[in-house]
């Protein structure tokens, strides 16, 4: 018979997934696995368990806590299992935001694993358990391997089962369809938002209520695009700006790479042309304002590749502030950063050039928003996200208003544009009940008269439109996207695109190879050299103190993935047998920095550390007999 014990364990272990399956539509078959791996491991334990078998399972619970809530947490933010999104964020950057910003949600499920890595030792020293035979018990193990639900999901998030469905874009078009307004040899000025998670179904006051009357009664005064699907590696904040601006998806090669790579490029994509690249080259000044870290997912790097004169992020726009510490746990609040968004405006407006303002606000963030203080609430409503969304729709259109009075119209257009779908939230049964009609929302405000359309479109089509609606007319095509004024089947191609089949150039680079260069490695500035390739060493974004970096290599030599981790043990079990080659370095006395090469492994056989005390050039010859012979 199972006892307290049993149901005790049993609870710790299902809390993440019944949550999930109550709040968030997870699949119920999540549950009744965990409750089979609880009854293995309540009938492991008898009174003649070794302390090995003790340690094993106090490990295995842990790890299997660990995957639920790993699980659960992407439940949580983004309503569904395992994707890019999940993985582009899994990293210690996103922790230490989630500690601040969800700290009734961190501290407890901390707490849970390490009650799930000690519950297996306490439940062997307080209770008495009778030895089962062996083979239901080695039963219950399989099944409890065969019915783990995270397992399942990361499998199908690594096979792509779990791809989006392809979105294709028929030839038809929609019977309110309209042209540009453009003047010959005209530039306009650009002012672009990135409205966090702001979607098209949030105007619907049939389904969420009157969650964006302002922004409603002045998108009758825009080009509102009602049709923009949101596609597969477009997903999260970084990945929709480089889609959006360059017509491509940002696709990770591993899910341990992270924000890792793009951060450890100084000009991530620098061969490819973007929105940004081109407005500079037409003589644009070009600014970027937003309230989170430039750090964070290498978003600064991005954008100061691609065209932007100025950025300006937490770091440069809180000591601007009143009061600094004015600020959420993701960054700056959207009221400070409109306020110092329009004395920008008024600075770009005296200068004679024409200018690219991009904004991204934040006070949408799921899973709970972060209104600005100055915002007044809704009525009778305490749901979270709804005051997050009504909130942005006050100073959202208050910007905009208060743009329209210092920029001429006649020659400005305002763009509103989502960054992404809106991720797990206090609305996201509603948001699941109407999955198939949720849109981007996508409009841009000029002085020509008002439309609506509603031809197909995604976060690749952006950049052109905007180009084409700013008088920059050379550019209907970029990267995947084409713009959505075109008007004739054969320019918009006769074929259905797949736009979620869209290749991603690489971040990278292939013209270094470790095999024709070797690779230098700079303990002054904590850098790996191939070739022309230079990854600077980074934990997500932020400084390198502590921890292991290293460039993952394939067969031919070129680098594919850039990774930071704390954690040997997960890097050696994820990439056994790749070839690797890195900087190591301890916070703690006595403060060692080591560097290393070969092909990881469990047991470490494969590779060859030394001191790193000095610059290291290591020769082709030197680390490739190791590798073929490894």
């Amino acid at each position: 018979m199972f006892n307290k014990s049993f149901l005790a364990f049993a609870l710790l272990h299902i809390s993440v997934p019944a949550i999930s399956i109550a709040f968030w539509g997870a699949n119920p078959l999540w549950l009744i696995g965990s409750l089979v791996f609880a009854a293995a491991t309540i009938r492991t334990l008898s009174e003649k368990s070794s302390t090995s078998v003790t340690s094993l399972l106090c490990v295995l619970s842990g790890a299997a806590f660990l995957l639920n809530l790993m699980l659960g947490t992407s439940y949580y933010m983004m309503g569904e299992g395992f994707n890019d999104s999940f993985f582009y964020h899994f990293n210690s950057g996103s922790l230490v935001i989630a500690s601040r910003s969800y700290g009734s949600v961190f501290y407890p499920s901390l707490l849970g694993l390490l009650l799930a890595v000690l519950a297996p030792a306490i439940i062997f020293k307080t209770q008495s358990y009778r030895v089962w035979p062996a083979v239901p018990v080695m039963l219950l193990w399989l099944l409890a391997l065969v019915g783990n639900y995270p397992i399942y999901s990361l499998a199908s998030y690594q096979t792509g089962l779990d791809d989006e469905p392809v979105m294709s874009i028929p030839v038809a078009e929609a019977e309110s369809e309209f042209e540009p307004t453009l003047e010959p040899g005209l530039k306009k000025n650009i002012i672009l938002i990135y409205a966090e998670s702001l979607e098209e179904l949030y105007f619907e006051t049939e389904t969420f209520g009157d969650l964006l009357p302002n922004i409603r009664a002045l998108s009758a005064k825009a080009h509102r695009f009602t049709n923009i699907s949101q596609v597969g590696g477009t997903g999260w904040t970084i990945a929709g700006i480089v889609a959006s601006q360059c017509g491509f998806p940002l696709k990770v090669s591993n899910p341990l790479a992270s924000n890792s790579t793009m951060a450890s490029v100084d000009k991530p994509y620098e061969n490819e042309t973007c929105l940004a690249d081109i407005l500079s080259d037409s003589g644009y000044e070009t600014v970027y304002m937003g309230g989170a870290p430039l750090w964070f997912a290498g978003k600064g790097n991005f954008l100061s590749t691609h065209g932007y004169n100025r950025i300006s992020g937490h770091e440069q726009l809180a000591p601007l502030l009143p009061d600094p510490g004015y600020r959420s746990g993701w960054g700056i609040y959207d009221d400070s950063l409109f306020e110092l968004a329009l004395d920008e405006l008024r600075s770009l407006e005296n200068k004679p050039e024409p200018y690219f303002l991009t904004l991204l606000t934040l006070d949408t963030h799921h899973p709970d928003g972060l209104p600005s203080k100055s915002c007044k609430k809704l009525p009778d409503n305490r749901d979270a996200m709804s005051n997050a969304i009504y909130c942005s729709d006050q100073l959202i259109s208050k910007f905009i208003m208060e743009a329209m009075k210092i920029a001429d119209m006649k020659d400005t257009i305002i763009v509103l544009f989502s960054d992404h779908l809106s991720l797990c939230n206090t609305l996201w049964s509603t948001l699941k009940d109407n999955r198939q009609r949720r849109r981007l929302a996508f409009m841009i405000f000029d002085d020509s008269a008002a439309r609506v359309s509603n031809r197909p479109g995604s976060h690749f089509d952006v950049a052109p439109t905007v180009l084409e609606a700013a008088g920059l007319t050379d550019h209907p095509k970029l990267g995947a996207g084409i713009s959505l004024f075109t008007q004739s089947p054969a320019q918009r191609g006769s074929e259905k695109i797949a736009k979620n089949k869209v290749s991603a150039p690489s971040l990278l680079g292939e013209a270094a190879s470790i095999h024709d260069d070797g690779i230098m490695l700079s303990r002054r500035d904590l850098s790996l050299k191939i070739g022309d390739l230079t990854l600077k060493a980074n934990k997500h974004g932020q400084k390198f103190v502590s921890g292991m970096y290293m460039a993952v290599f394939n067969e031919q030599g070129v680098v594919v993935d850039a990774i930071f981790s704390e954690n040997f043990e997960l890097l050696a079990q994820k990439l056994n047998g790749k070839f690797v080659a890195g900087i190591s370095l301890q916070r703690a006395p006595p403060y060692t920095a080591v560097y290393f090469y070969g092909r990881l492994s469990p047991d470490g056989r494969g590779m060859t550390q030394r001191g790193f005390n000095h610059d290291i050039h290591l020769q082709a010859n030197e680390i490739w007999p190791l590798q073929d012979s490894g």
